[in-house]
């Protein structure tokens, strides 16, 4: 069985970590509450092996220097304007 969980996403400089159950499929990023960057995702909510979801957001006009070592997932528009790109990958072990 699946469900679907949310993941607050904290909007830094630099990576962001998230530990999620494997096998999970990311699904969206939007805002909650117009105000909150979070992720959905669809997960085993009884899987016993987790694995670290890295994760960096990147402004509309900032630098991205390590741009090949990540996949683009989604973008959000926030209600102030800002535009923000989420991309990301899984961590190395």
């Amino acid at each position: 069985m699946r469900r679907i969980y949310k993941y607050p996403l904290i909007v830094t400089d630099g990576d962001g970590t998230i530990e999620l159950p494997k096998n999970y499929r990311l699904l969206k990023v939007s805002t909650q509450d117009g105000m909150h960057l979070t992720m959905w995702a669809l997960v085993d909510p009884d899987a016993e092996d987790f694995e670290v979801f890295v994760y960096r957001i990147v402004g509309t006009g900032h630098d991205f220097e390590d741009y090949d070592e990540y996949k683009y997932f989604d973008t959000v528009q926030m209600p102030t304007g800002l535009v923000w790109h989420v991309f990301g990958k899984p961590r190395d072990r």
